[in-house]
């Protein structure tokens, strides 16, 4: 059972609860038990789709994009060396001036990078696009 469906199903039985009753108390009890009904199966179904984290990704290294068609984004830089870094990345995307093209992101010089630190370890900035 989906989600949607649960809400639906609700929402049916609350409208046919309404015509049968007219005790406001009682239509706000099962509100609320449709309402919990459907909370507990929205649970269920996201703790059925998102995955367990893993050992890989607790130890994942991470650069935030800041700016441009990919900004907020994370790119997983587990195991660049720190020219690599330095060099910052050219990303393909559609979302660039140029579909198909690649949105460039540099790291600021100077910017202080922990290393060895799991999670998001520094930030690479929008510097502009290319064919």
């Amino acid at each position: 059972m989906t989600v949607r469906r649960t809400a639906r199903d609700a929402s049916t039985a609350v409208q046919a609860a309404a015509q049968e009753t007219l005790d406001p108390r009682v239509l706000i009890d099962q509100s609320r038990e449709q309402l919990q009904q459907a909370t507990r199966e929205a649970l269920r179904y996201h703790q059925q789709s998102v995955p367990e984290p893993t050992q890989y990704g607790a130890q994942q290294a991470n650069v935030a994009l800041v700016g441009g068609p990919l900004d907020g984004l994370l790119l997983d830089i587990t195991g660049w060396r720190p020219e690599e870094i330095d060099d910052g990345a050219a990303l393909m995307t559609e979302l660039g001036r140029w579909p198909g093209g690649r949105a460039l992101y540099d790291p600021r010089p100077g910017e202080p990078r922990p290393s060895g630190v799991p999670g998001v370890v520094c930030r690479f900035y929008y510097s502009g696009d290319t064919p």
